[in-house]
């Protein structure tokens, strides 16, 4: 099919009675035809040919009008696409910048200013406790916090330096300034055994309050309140004797790391109920400490009045 240069709906058709047709209308009077109707039948043949060319025209225009269509429907796609792509990188960028500079990204809230102090833990106390993992309550004693505080104000002025921190959703270490990290400085930490009873009143309700703000299960926040509050409310707790009362302090050091290490394994238990046996021997243990400790103290005393023995010398 013979596509059509011009657009035959503008076509004129041609006069055939004019001189310049006399050949073709003389081929049709030598059929038998007269002048008028060899040129009826010229217009008429035109006229057959010029419709062919118009339907010919009308559907190439149509089919170029629809790969038109589908060319700028697939260049709209492309840049639709182009733009959620642009925009998901940017949002993934803001993403990583949230998460990088947390405070700066962290809601404002309507809370008036609080009148009394505000207990905030280190940032390493907080991350541990929103995996459920073993917290030092030293973090949440005076002290700690004390010493979040402090860590917090000195990575604010030294902030040229880097540290690496864990990122917890690419789980990979990363490269970030140290003020980003603040509070997590854990100088002068203190283990649970080695508390004071002030301290650890102090550190074990905030402890508490940290866990339900942590989501950690109620089973689990529950059973450490009755832990900590069968310490607190033991007869030893006010006992003269202060390797009971000190018994009571590694008990719930030594016991609460340990329940962390087996939570989760076959071999888990329950801290809410002391056990008397293993609280007695722990009690008897510092007792040995202490006599022992007491005996090399009077041995080192006692040593440099004791004579010596020279095995060269013989009797």
């Amino acid at each position: 099919m013979v596509e059509p240069r011009q657009n035959p709906h503008e076509a004129i058709q041609p006069d055939f009675a004019a001189a310049e047709h006399a050949l073709q209308r003389q081929l049709l009077t030598g059929t038998g035809l007269t002048d008028d109707q060899a040129v009826a039948l010229l217009s008429e043949l035109w006229t057959v040919a010029n419709d062919r060319d118009k339907d010919n025209w009308d559907a190439r225009q149509a089919e170029l009008a629809r790969v038109r269509q589908e060319v700028d429907q697939a260049a709209e796609e492309e840049n639709v696409r182009k733009a959620q792509e642009e925009e998901e990188l940017r949002e993934t960028i803001r993403s990583e910048e949230r998460k990088k500079y947390k405070s700066k990204y962290t809601p404002v809230t309507d809370a008036p200013i609080p009148i009394g102090p505000v207990h905030i833990p280190s940032r390493v106390a907080l991350t541990r406790m929103k995996k459920g993992e073993y917290v030092e309550l030293w973090y949440f004693s005076n002290k700690g916090i004390r010493a979040a505080e402090a860590s917090a104000t000195k990575s604010s002025r030294n902030n040229d330096s880097f540290v690496f921190v864990h990122d917890e959703d690419a789980d990979a270490a990363t490269l970030v300034p140290a003020s980003s990290v603040a509070g997590s400085c854990s100088s002068g930490l203190i283990e649970d055994v080695d508390l004071s009873w002030e301290e650890f009143m102090q550190a074990s309700p905030r402890m508490i309050e940290s866990m339900e703000q942590s989501d950690w299960p109620q089973d689990r926040i529950n059973m450490f309140i009755e832990f900590w509050s069968s310490l607190e409310n033991h007869p030893w707790r006010h006992s003269d004797d202060a390797f009971s009362q000190k018994a009571l302090l590694v008990y719930q050091g030594v016991q609460r790391k340990r329940w962390h290490i087996a939570v989760g394994t076959k071999h888990s238990w329950s801290l809410a109920k002391l056990c008397r046996i293993t609280l007695a021997e722990t009690r008897q243990e510092l007792v040995h400490k202490a006599h022992v400790q007491e005996v090399n103290r009077l041995h080192r005393v006692c040593s440099p009045h004791l004579p010596h023995n020279n095995s060269n010398n013989k009797p």
